[in-house]
């Protein structure tokens, strides 16, 4: 479980689990560590309970794509409204998602349609956070890709400093965003989850979010 620790200028302790699963805690900025490793200590039935939830809420369910249906982008909630066209096409227009397809289109074509949207969404942001986060960080990445993933938000390869991110990242707060960066951003140095890899993240994301 990754638990990244952010002291600000509030008044009183607050956990946030993502749907990522990961514990965002924020605490005032003079409360001593101990207080809060023991605090979630104390919560740490809450914690695991509350994550599995989201983590199963977090599962994308399937979807027609059809008029009517609900998709998210950067966190907000859309209506979807389907329309035939010549030129296939998805736009945000007020409090909808437009998609446009050709006439008799199948589910996969609406889908892709809808994929290709949430990649152009995903893809200038993703970018200005790397750069961001590698700035800060002193980490580098070879490359990296945008990817149809459906079970995991993004993946590092280590020894390639490449990595890749889920399209449907574009359905998540800028925050998440964000977080998910830097957390396969740090993989290039710790691969796996432990004390190391969950020290260096709430380090800097303590520091700079």
């Amino acid at each position: 479980m990754t638990e990244i620790i952010t002291k600000k200028k509030v008044k009183n302790l607050s956990i946030r689990i993502t749907r990522d699963g990961e514990v965002l805690v924020t605490a005032p900025i003079g409360m001593p560590d101990e207080y809060i490793n023991a605090f979630l200590q104390k919560k740490r039935g809450w914690i695991e309970k509350h994550r599995a939830e989201m983590l199963e809420k977090s599962k994308l369910r399937p979807h027609e794509y059809v008029s009517g249906e609900t998709l998210r982008v950067l966190g907000e909630p859309y209506t979807l409204r389907v329309s035939e066209g010549e030129t296939p096409k998805a736009e945000l227009r007020g409090g909808e998602l437009l998609l446009t397809v050709r006439p008799g289109s199948t589910k996969q074509r609406r889908e892709a349609a809808v994929t290709e949207f949430y990649r152009a969404v995903l893809t200038p942001i993703a970018r200005e956070y790397l750069e961001l986060w590698q700035k800060r960080t002193g980490l580098r990445c070879r490359e990296w890709h945008t990817k149809k993933m459906k079970t995991r938000w993004g993946s590092c390869n280590a020894a390639e400093r490449r990595i890749w991110l889920s399209v449907y990242l574009a359905a998540e707060p800028r925050e998440f965003i964000s977080n998910v960066v830097l957390h396969e951003l740090t993989h290039i140095r710790y691969p796996g989850h432990g004390a190391d890899f969950k020290a260096f993240m709430s380090e800097n994301w303590n520091k700079y979010a």
